[in-house]
C-alpha cells in the first residue's frame, strides 16, 4: 500500500468510497460529494489536501486535511481539520493506519496549522478506540466534548419556540454586507474556532453557494444587529443519502410516515434517495440570546414552508443557543469533538481558554 496526495485522476474512486461507507445510526448517511469530489472538499476550508491510499491503482482509503483562518482565544490564527477518513474494513486492523498518519506528519510539516479540529460520531466505537487509543505514530486526540448536528424538520407546522418580538428579519442587501462582517468579526471571536470573515469570501471557492443575499440579518427597530446567519445550499457539490434505517425505525416507518404527512412535516425518504437539506451557517448571535436565533429560525420556515426540508444547525453541547433548538422538530446526530495534535502542537491545545465555547461550522464537517 502507498499514500500519495490525490489528483483529478482518483476522482471517480474517491465518490465510489464515499457512497459506499456510510455514517453509522438509527439511519445510516453517506456523505456523497457528485459530480465532483474536489468541488465539496473546497468547502472544507482554504488550503485543502486529500490523502489516498492505494492498492496498485486501487483507492482503498481516503483522508482530508484542511486549513483554516480562525479565531482561538479571541485571536485570528491558522488552525487545521482533519475529515473524511475513510478506510476498507479489511485495512483496519493492520498497519494501514498508522502508515496513513505517518504520510500526514509529513504534509503537517509544512507548518499551516500547529493543531487541528475533528469529529467522530459518537456511537462509531471503533473508530473512536482506534483514533484515541494511544497508538504509536498516531497523534493524540483530546476530546472537547459533544458537538450535535440538529437536522430540523421544514414543514407545514408553526416553529415551536417563540422568537424575540422586537426583532425583524430580512435576507441582506449587497450594501448591508460590510455591516454583515463587522458583526460577524465582533461577536464570532466569542466561540472557540469560529471563522475569520472577509467580505470576499461570500461565493469564493470556500463558501461555494453563498451570495451575499444568502445572509441573514435580524435587527431591532432602531436598526441595531442582534444576530446573523446564512442559508447555505451545497446540493449542487454536497449531498447527504439515506442508505438504510435500522430494522426497527424501517419497521414502523410507514405508520411514522403517514403520521408525519398529516401533519405537514418531511416524510423519512425512502432508502437510497438524497435528503433534501441546506445549512444554517455563520451563526452568529449578540449576548447569546435565543430569542434572535428563533426570529432566524422562524424566517427560514416561513420563507421554505410548502417546500419540506431539513435545515441542519450544528452546535456544542455547552452552546447556550441550543435552547432555542428545544421546541423544534428535529432530528439529532452527536459527535465528539477532539483536538488533535503533535508535539508542536500542546501548546495550542493547552492554551485553549475553557470559558469559550468551540464552533464548528457544520457545512464544512
Amino acid at each position: 500500500m502507498r499514500f500519495e496526495l490525490a489528483g483529478p485522476r482518483h476522482d471517480p474512486q474517491l465518490r465510489a468510497l464515499l457512497r459506499e461507507h456510510a455514517m453509522p445510526g438509527w439511519v445510516e448517511l453517506a456523505l456523497e460529494r457528485e459530480p465532483d469530489f474536489f468541488a465539496g472538499a473546497a468547502a472544507m476550508g482554504g488550503a485543502s489536501q486529500t490523502i489516498v491510499a492505494l492498492e496498485d491503482d486501487t483507492v482503498v482509503g481516503m483522508g482530508c486535511r484542511s486549513v483554516r483562518e480562525v479565531y482561538l482565544n479571541g485571536r485570528a490564527a491558522s488552525l487545521g481539520y482533519l475529515s473524511g477518513l475513510r478506510l476498507q474494513r479489511r485495512f483496519r486492523g493492520g498497519a494501514a493506519l498508522a502508515r496513513g498518519y505517518r504520510f500526514l506528519k509529513q504534509l503537517h510539516e509544512d507548518g499551516r496549522a500547529a493543531a487541528y479540529l475533528s469529529t467522530i460520531i459518537e456511537g462509531n466505537q471503533e473508530v473512536i478506540a482506534l483514533l484515541t487509543g494511544g497508538r504509536a505514530g498516531l497523534p493524540r486526540y483530546h476530546d472537547l466534548g459533544r458537538y450535535v448536528t440538529f437536522a430540523v424538520a421544514l414543514g407545514a407546522w408553526a416553529p415551536g419556540r417563540l422568537p424575540c418580538p422586537d426583532v425583524i428579519v430580512s435576507r441582506a442587501a449587497l450594501a448591508e454586507l460590510d455591516a454583515v462582517v463587522v458583526f460577524l468579526n465582533e461577536h464570532g471571536p466569542r466561540r472557540q474556532f469560529f471563522p475569520v470573515v472577509r467580505r470576499e469570501d461570500f461565493n469564493s471557492p470556500a463558501w461555494q453557494g453563498i451570495e451575499p443575499r444568502d445572509a441573514l440579518i435580524a435587527r431591532r427597530a432602531d436598526g441595531r444587529i442582534e444576530g446573523v446567519a446564512a442559508c447555505w445550499d451545497q446540493s449542487a457539490y454536497k449531498q447527504t443519502r439515506v442508505v438504510r434505517y435500522r430494522r426497527s425505525l424501517a419497521a414502523i416507518r410507514p405508520l411514522l410516515n403517514a403520521a408525519l404527512g398529516v401533519s405537514g412535516l418531511p416524510r423519512l425518504p425512502d432508502e437510497g434517495t438524497l435528503l433534501p437539506a441546506w445549512s444554517l451557517s455563520l451563526v452568529c448571535i449578540r449576548d447569546d440570546n435565543p430569542g434572535t436565533l428563533a426570529a432566524l429560525l422562524n424566517h427560514v420556515h416561513a420563507e421554505r414552508r410548502g417546500r419540506c426540508g431539513w435545515l441542519t444547525i450544528g452546535l456544542h453541547e455547552r452552546d447556550p443557543l441550543c435552547r432555542a433548538l428545544g421546541r423544534w422538530t428535529s432530528l439529532r446526530y452527536a459527535s465528539r469533538l477532539y483536538a488533535v495534535y503533535w508535539d508542536d502542537g500542546r501548546s495550542v491545545v493547552d492554551g485553549l481558554a475553557p470559558e469559550r465555547v468551540p464552533f464548528l461550522e457544520v457545512a464544512t464537517l
